[in-house]
Protein backbone atom coordinates (compact mmCIF):
# COMPACT_ATOMS: atom_id res chain seq x y z
CA UNK A 1 0.00 0.00 0.00
CA UNK A 2 3.08 2.29 -0.25
CA UNK A 3 2.32 3.45 -3.87
CA UNK A 4 -0.96 5.23 -3.05
CA UNK A 5 0.71 7.12 -0.21
CA UNK A 6 3.46 8.34 -2.55
CA UNK A 7 0.93 9.50 -5.10
CA UNK A 8 -0.98 11.41 -2.41
CA UNK A 9 2.17 13.15 -1.26
CA UNK A 10 3.03 14.12 -4.90
CA UNK A 11 -0.50 15.46 -5.48
CA UNK A 12 -0.33 17.56 -2.29
CA UNK A 13 2.95 19.03 -3.43
CA UNK A 14 1.58 19.96 -6.88
CA UNK A 15 -1.49 21.52 -5.24
CA UNK A 16 0.70 23.74 -3.07
CA UNK A 17 2.69 24.86 -6.14
CA UNK A 18 -0.51 25.77 -8.00
CA UNK A 19 -1.91 27.65 -5.00
CA UNK A 20 1.35 29.56 -4.59
CA UNK A 21 1.46 30.60 -8.25
CA UNK A 22 -2.23 31.54 -8.54
CA UNK A 23 -2.87 32.91 -5.05
CA UNK A 24 0.14 35.30 -4.94
CA UNK A 25 2.21 33.12 -2.75
CA UNK A 26 1.06 34.76 0.49
CA UNK A 27 0.89 31.58 2.49
CA UNK A 28 4.04 30.79 4.37
CA UNK A 29 6.14 28.16 2.82
CA UNK A 30 5.96 24.85 4.69
CA UNK A 31 7.78 21.67 4.24
CA UNK A 32 5.95 18.40 4.60
CA UNK A 33 7.57 15.11 4.94
CA UNK A 34 5.94 11.97 3.81
CA UNK A 35 7.41 8.59 3.93
CA UNK A 36 8.37 7.50 0.39
CA UNK A 37 10.63 4.60 0.36
CA UNK A 38 12.71 6.14 3.12
CA UNK A 39 13.29 9.62 1.19
CA UNK A 40 12.08 13.14 1.93
CA UNK A 41 10.71 15.48 -0.91
CA UNK A 42 11.02 19.27 -0.31
CA UNK A 43 8.09 21.35 -1.55
CA UNK A 44 9.82 24.81 -1.30
CA UNK A 45 10.57 25.09 -5.11
CA UNK A 46 10.63 28.52 -6.93
CA UNK A 47 7.89 29.26 -9.44
CA UNK A 48 8.60 28.55 -13.12
CA UNK A 49 9.42 31.63 -15.23
CA UNK A 50 6.80 32.74 -17.80
CA UNK A 51 7.37 31.63 -21.37
CA UNK A 52 9.14 34.23 -23.58
CA UNK A 53 6.94 36.26 -25.83
CA UNK A 54 7.60 36.09 -29.54
CA UNK A 55 8.81 39.39 -31.11
CA UNK A 56 6.50 40.86 -33.77
CA UNK A 57 7.51 40.07 -37.33
CA UNK A 58 8.49 43.26 -39.31
CA UNK A 59 6.43 43.97 -42.41
CA UNK A 60 8.04 43.08 -45.72
CA UNK A 61 9.70 46.00 -47.65
CA UNK A 62 7.65 47.76 -50.28
CA UNK A 63 8.54 46.72 -53.82
CA UNK A 64 10.63 49.24 -55.85
CA UNK A 65 8.86 50.87 -58.76
CA UNK A 66 9.96 49.59 -62.09
CA UNK A 67 11.25 52.39 -64.36
CA UNK A 68 10.86 51.74 -68.04
CA UNK A 69 13.40 53.68 -70.17
CA UNK A 70 12.01 54.86 -73.43
CA UNK A 71 14.27 55.58 -76.35
CA UNK A 72 13.98 59.08 -77.71
CA UNK A 73 12.95 59.56 -81.26
CA UNK A 74 15.61 60.08 -83.99
CA UNK A 75 14.44 63.69 -84.43
CA UNK A 76 15.03 64.48 -80.75
CA UNK A 77 18.43 62.82 -80.85
CA UNK A 78 19.46 64.88 -83.88
CA UNK A 79 18.20 68.04 -82.16
CA UNK A 80 20.23 67.21 -79.04
CA UNK A 81 23.37 66.69 -81.13
CA UNK A 82 22.78 69.92 -83.04
CA UNK A 83 22.67 72.07 -79.91
CA UNK A 84 26.00 73.90 -79.36
CA UNK A 85 28.00 73.18 -76.28
CA UNK A 86 27.89 75.84 -73.59
CA UNK A 87 30.80 78.29 -73.84
CA UNK A 88 32.35 79.21 -70.52
CA UNK A 89 32.41 82.94 -69.84
CA UNK A 90 35.75 84.64 -70.42
CA UNK A 91 37.87 84.89 -67.35
CA UNK A 92 38.29 88.38 -66.02
CA UNK A 93 41.79 89.14 -64.76
CA UNK A 94 41.95 90.03 -61.14
CA UNK A 95 42.39 93.72 -60.55
CA UNK A 96 44.43 94.71 -57.58
CA UNK A 97 42.73 97.21 -55.32
CA UNK A 98 46.00 98.42 -53.90
CA UNK A 99 47.02 101.89 -54.86
CA UNK A 100 49.83 101.94 -57.42
CA UNK A 101 52.30 104.73 -57.14
CA UNK A 102 52.68 106.65 -60.41
CA UNK A 103 55.91 106.04 -62.24
CA UNK A 104 58.51 108.69 -61.78
CA UNK A 105 58.74 111.03 -64.71
CA UNK A 106 62.01 110.70 -66.65
CA UNK A 107 64.45 113.54 -66.18
CA UNK A 108 64.21 116.20 -68.86
CA UNK A 109 66.64 115.78 -71.70
CA UNK A 110 69.46 118.29 -71.74
CA UNK A 111 68.69 121.19 -73.97
CA UNK A 112 70.76 121.14 -77.11
CA UNK A 113 72.65 124.32 -77.82
CA UNK A 114 71.12 126.51 -80.46
CA UNK A 115 73.14 126.18 -83.66
CA UNK A 116 73.06 129.74 -84.87
CA UNK A 117 75.88 131.99 -85.91
CA UNK A 118 75.47 134.28 -82.90
CA UNK A 119 75.29 131.36 -80.40
CA UNK A 120 78.38 129.64 -81.78
CA UNK A 121 80.31 132.91 -82.04
CA UNK A 122 79.42 133.90 -78.47
CA UNK A 123 80.52 130.54 -77.04
CA UNK A 124 83.72 130.47 -79.08
CA UNK A 125 84.79 133.98 -78.21
CA UNK A 126 84.21 133.36 -74.46
CA UNK A 127 85.94 129.99 -74.28
CA UNK A 128 89.45 130.36 -72.77
CA UNK A 129 90.44 126.87 -73.96
CA UNK A 130 90.30 127.80 -77.66
CA UNK A 131 93.41 126.64 -79.51
CA UNK A 132 94.75 129.71 -81.37
CA UNK A 133 96.32 129.32 -84.80
CA UNK A 134 97.22 131.48 -87.79
CA UNK A 135 97.56 129.55 -91.01
CA UNK A 136 96.77 131.15 -94.36
CA UNK A 137 96.68 129.61 -97.86
CA UNK A 138 96.41 131.89 -100.92
CA UNK A 139 95.34 130.76 -104.39
CA UNK A 140 95.28 133.63 -106.92
CA UNK A 141 93.36 136.49 -105.36
CA UNK A 142 91.52 134.26 -102.84
CA UNK A 143 92.87 133.62 -99.31
CA UNK A 144 91.70 131.01 -96.74
CA UNK A 145 92.91 131.68 -93.19
CA UNK A 146 92.49 129.38 -90.15
CA UNK A 147 92.30 131.40 -86.92
CA UNK A 148 91.44 129.00 -84.06
CA UNK A 149 89.92 125.67 -82.96
CA UNK A 150 87.48 124.98 -80.10
CA UNK A 151 87.09 121.44 -78.76
CA UNK A 152 83.56 120.49 -77.68
CA UNK A 153 82.23 117.23 -76.22
CA UNK A 154 81.23 115.77 -79.60
CA UNK A 155 82.64 118.13 -82.20
CA UNK A 156 85.20 120.77 -83.11
CA UNK A 157 84.53 124.38 -84.05
CA UNK A 158 86.98 125.93 -86.51
CA UNK A 159 87.08 129.71 -87.03
CA UNK A 160 87.94 130.65 -90.62
CA UNK A 161 88.39 133.84 -92.65
CA UNK A 162 88.03 134.22 -96.42
CA UNK A 163 89.66 137.20 -98.20
CA UNK A 164 88.65 138.26 -101.72
CA UNK A 165 91.20 140.50 -103.48
CA UNK A 166 89.59 140.19 -106.90
CA UNK A 167 87.41 142.73 -108.66
CA UNK A 168 84.40 140.39 -108.59
CA UNK A 169 82.33 139.04 -105.72
CA UNK A 170 82.99 135.55 -104.39
CA UNK A 171 80.08 133.24 -103.61
CA UNK A 172 80.69 130.40 -101.19
CA UNK A 173 79.39 127.01 -102.39
CA UNK A 174 80.47 124.87 -99.44
CA UNK A 175 83.13 123.95 -96.90
CA UNK A 176 84.38 120.36 -96.89
CA UNK A 177 86.30 118.82 -93.94
CA UNK A 178 88.27 115.66 -94.75
CA UNK A 179 90.20 113.12 -92.69
CA UNK A 180 92.38 111.45 -95.28
CA UNK A 181 90.02 110.45 -98.08
CA UNK A 182 86.95 110.44 -95.78
CA UNK A 183 84.64 113.44 -95.54
CA UNK A 184 83.57 114.30 -91.99
CA UNK A 185 80.09 115.46 -91.12
CA UNK A 186 80.22 119.23 -90.97
CA UNK A 187 78.11 122.37 -91.02
CA UNK A 188 79.30 125.88 -91.75
CA UNK A 189 78.03 129.21 -90.48
CA UNK A 190 79.30 131.69 -93.03
CA UNK A 191 77.93 134.34 -95.34
CA UNK A 192 77.64 133.05 -98.87
CA UNK A 193 78.92 136.34 -100.28
CA UNK A 194 82.41 137.77 -99.92
CA UNK A 195 82.44 141.11 -101.66
CA UNK A 196 85.36 142.33 -103.77
CA UNK A 197 88.31 143.60 -101.74
CA UNK A 198 86.81 142.36 -98.47
CA UNK A 199 87.33 139.58 -95.89
CA UNK A 200 84.62 137.68 -94.00
CA UNK A 201 84.79 135.46 -90.89
CA UNK A 202 82.73 132.43 -90.02
CA UNK A 203 82.71 129.05 -88.23
CA UNK A 204 82.76 125.44 -89.39
CA UNK A 205 81.52 122.74 -86.98
CA UNK A 206 82.67 119.18 -87.78
CA UNK A 207 82.65 115.79 -86.10
CA UNK A 208 85.64 114.51 -84.17
CA UNK A 209 88.03 112.45 -86.29
CA UNK A 210 90.03 109.44 -85.18
CA UNK A 211 93.04 110.00 -82.97
CA UNK A 212 96.11 111.03 -84.90
CA UNK A 213 94.18 111.81 -88.10
CA UNK A 214 95.40 114.43 -90.57
CA UNK A 215 92.46 116.79 -91.16
CA UNK A 216 92.13 119.47 -93.83
CA UNK A 217 89.43 121.94 -94.89
CA UNK A 218 88.51 123.14 -98.36
CA UNK A 219 86.33 125.98 -99.59
CA UNK A 220 84.69 125.89 -103.02
CA UNK A 221 83.29 128.72 -105.13
CA UNK A 222 79.70 128.75 -106.43
CA UNK A 223 79.71 129.66 -110.14
CA UNK A 224 82.27 132.13 -111.41
CA UNK A 225 85.63 130.49 -112.03
CA UNK A 226 84.92 127.53 -109.68
CA UNK A 227 87.91 128.34 -107.53
CA UNK A 228 88.80 126.23 -104.48
CA UNK A 229 91.30 126.65 -101.66
CA UNK A 230 92.40 123.86 -99.27
CA UNK A 231 94.40 124.07 -96.02
CA UNK A 232 95.60 121.51 -93.46
CA UNK A 233 94.41 122.16 -89.89
CA UNK A 234 97.50 122.44 -87.65
CA UNK A 235 96.16 120.59 -84.63
CA UNK A 236 97.22 117.24 -83.02
CA UNK A 237 93.92 115.33 -83.26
Amino acid sequence: MRQPAALLALGATLALIVVFCLGGGTAPATTSYSPMEGKTIASNAPPAPPPPQASPTPPPPAPKPVVVKRRSSPAKRRQARAQPLPVPPPSVPAVSTQAVAPAAAPPPAPEKPSLTYDAIADKYENDPSVYSMDRAVRVGDLTLRLKGLECLAEAFVLKVEVGNDSSADFYVKTFVVQSGAKSLVSRYFFRILVESQRAREGYVVFQKPQNGAAVKIKIEEEGGKGRAVSAAIPYPF
